[in-house]
Order: structure tokens, then sequence, then C-alpha cells
């Protein structure tokens, strides 16, 4: 008699895990996920399971699938979005192409984040197609919005059920349990001043060349902030982003605009980090009293964390010891991600996937495919250790 974690490796070994991340980075999703969740849609409704969706906004969609009775629940949760590919001058293959060579799958969202939405349908894929009879309801959940505010998770956490929960974050952790991620502050900074022509610059007041000092300071002030250490989360950050200013060459600009990315450590606190900004300001102000700045808020998601242990990651560990044969490594996710949202409720969550941050947002972005493999057969026995099998 086999073991049900043998019939469920045997049914992921029948998949072309390839194929299937291939498909999904095909699909564009960097504007909305339409064609990512029709296309998951369609792959999941001949399995015979329940399937939804949640309207976010016109166009963009959660999609969801559930097998298993009522009971403790296990949530794979991924995001289908993507950031653009950017400029294609800087790809060595088409972005939206998937390419493999060797090793590697290339394309947008290979890495971040659908590895990690690949292996979950995956491994959602087997436990179905097996037959295991589960003693919970594994759900998964492809999300959309999470490179754009988290709206898709948001919403999902505030309906997700009363019965005991675990979610699993998708996103690239190189097959690492991370027990949390970074918060992050992002604030949108004008600087003021007065148009003029350019012919008669001191008509004018430049707000360029006012927003130049304020980004040195800014840069000094974040200098000071990454001398900060946290043994498992590394550094917290302070970056410029992005900036915009004037409106044609031959006028003296009247406004110009940043926006400020910071990242912070567990223990700092959303409010503390906009002080310490606004406290760079105040000195601006006060050593130039005709410094017209104005401040705001465009995204503040708190650090979150799940302590090692809590009884969830137990059974994650076992998992992994048993998938990839090793135990698994322990670390902290760099940037942000939608573990938050249920963390807000208490729900126990974790992150776990293939394809290292590193090469999130970049041009030739890649992800191991033994990676994506390795992290399908976590995800379908993190699902027979927290749920339990019934026969």
């Amino acid at each position: 008699m086999t073991l049900p974690q043998e019939d469920v490796f045997a049914t992921l070994n029948e998949l072309d895990i390839t194929a299937l991340l291939s498909d999904l980075v095909a699909r564009p999703s960097f504007e909305r996920e339409e064609a990512v969740g029709e296309y998951l849609r369609g792959r999941l409704r001949p399995l015979g399971v329940e399937i939804s969706t949640t309207e976010i906004s016109p166009g963009r969609f959660n999609l969801l699938a559930h097998y298993g009775p009522s009971g403790r629940q296990l949530v794979l949760n991924s995001h289908m979005d993507t950031v653009p590919p950017g400029d294609r001058a800087g790809w060595s293959t088409p972005p939206l192409e998937p390419v493999v060579q060797g090793a590697r799958l290339y394309g947008r969202g290979a890495c971040d984040a659908k590895g990690p939405l690949a292996a979950m349908a995956a491994a959602f894929e087997a436990l179905v197609r097996s037959g295991i009879a589960l003693g919970g309801i594994v759900t998964l959940m492809a999300v959309s919005y999470e490179e754009t505010g988290a709206l898709g998770s948001a919403v999902e956490a505030e309906r997700l059920s009363g019965e005991p929960a675990g979610v699993i974050i998708g996103e690239p952790t190189a097959l690492e349990l991370h027990l949390g991620h970074k918060g992050v502050l992002r604030l949108g900074i004008s600087s003021l001043g007065k148009a003029a022509h350019a012919s008669l610059p001191e008509e004018g007041v430049n707000a360029i060349s006012r927003m130049a000092g304020l980004v040195a300071a800014l840069d000094a002030l974040g200098a000071d902030i990454a001398r900060r250490h946290h043994p498992l989360m590394g550094h917290p950050s302070l970056a410029v982003t992005t900036i915009q200013g004037g409106v044609a060459a031959n006028v003296v600009p009247d406004r110009c605009q940043i926006v400020v990315d910071r990242r912070l450590l567990w223990g700092e606190e959303l409010e503390e980090a906009r002080q310490e900004i606004e406290t760079v300001l105040r000195s601006l102000r006060s050593a130039d009293p005709t410094l017209e700045i104005e401040i705001e808020v465009q995204g503040a998601f708190a650090s979150s964390q799940i302590t090692a242990d809590d009884p969830f990651m137990a059974a994650l560990r076992e998992a992994g010891q048993e998938a990839l044969g090793r135990e698994l490594g322990i670390g902290c996710f760099g940037a942000c991600c939608d573990m938050w949202a249920f963390r807000k409720r208490g729900i126990p969550t974790v992150i776990f996937g293939p394809g290292q941050l590193a090469q999130a947002h970049k041009a030739d972005e890649w992800v191991e495919l033994a990676q994506v493999e390795a992290a399908a057969r976590f995800y379908a026995l993190a699902a027979l250790r927290w749920l339990g099998v019934t026969r």
C-alpha cells in the first residue's frame, strides 16, 4: 500500500510544471491579471473543484479554488500580477516569451511570482488528481494587486473563515521558510517653486534646485539608517526611487516631486519612520524659511512576523524535511509582501517559494526549474501535514 505522499508525488511527476510556468509567463499581467486568471480557471475547471472569483476592480480579480471538506484550512497564496518588463533593450530574451536555457526559465515574472504560483497550482492539481481525502480544505488563492498595494490579499484576509487556518505566501525565498518581511513606508514629497522664463531665472524659484538639496539630505539619512542591523532581517533602508520635474526646456520649474521608499525592520514603527523624515525636512525649512514642501503618504505597510515555535511552523518544517530531503533554512523576506494582511487577523502565515529575490524586477529575470518542482512537492506535503489525511 502506497503512502499518501507517494501518490501525490507520483501525480506531480506526471505534470509538466515547466509548461505550466511557461504558460503563466507568456500571459502579460503587469497592467491587469485577467489573462492569467482565466488561464488558471480553464486549467482547474476539469478537476471538478469549487472555483470562485473576487472582483477587486474591473478586469482585475482574485481566483480561488478549493479542495477538501470544511474544517482546518491551508491557503496557498501567490500573486498573478508582475511589474512591467521595462526597457526591452535590457533583456537578452523577449521578456514576455518564456525561454528555457539550461536549468533556468527566463521571462518577466518567472521569479516574482509566477514560479511560486506555478508550483502552488501544480501542488493543488496533484492533490486533487491523486484523490487524497484531506482532513481539511486546501485553497489555491491567486491574487491581484500585490505589486501595487496588496488589495487582493487584503480583501481575502477579511473573508477568510473562522476555522483554524494557515497561509503560505508564495514569493522567491530560495526554498527557505521566511518568518516575516520588512515594512515599507512610501512618501511622495514635492518641492514648490515659481515658474519663470529660463532666460530670466532670477524671476523664478527653481523647484528642481531646491529638491537637489532635499535629496542629498535624505541620502544622508539613508546612510545613517543603514547602520542599524537585525541578525535575521539585515538592514533597514531609505531610497529616493523616482523624480519628476519641469514642463519645458525654457521654463524654470515650479514643482519637483520625488518618491521615498523606506524599508523597516521588525520593531520599527511606521510613524517613527515618518517622523525621522519629517525631522530632516524641518531642518531644511529652518535653514531656509522660504522652502515650501508638500508630503503625501502613498503606501504604508507594517513589518510582519510569526514565531519560529508556532505549531504551523512545525508542520511546515516536517513537510520540508520530507519534500526536500533536508531541514529548511529559516530567514526573513527582505521586501514587503502580502503576509501582513493575514497576520493582521492573527492567522499563522509564512513565506516560501522558489527563486531568489535578487532576480525580481530585473531584466533577464529567471528561476531555477528544479526549485519550482521542489516547491511544488513542499506545498503538497504542507497540505498533508497541516490538514491530515482521513484515509
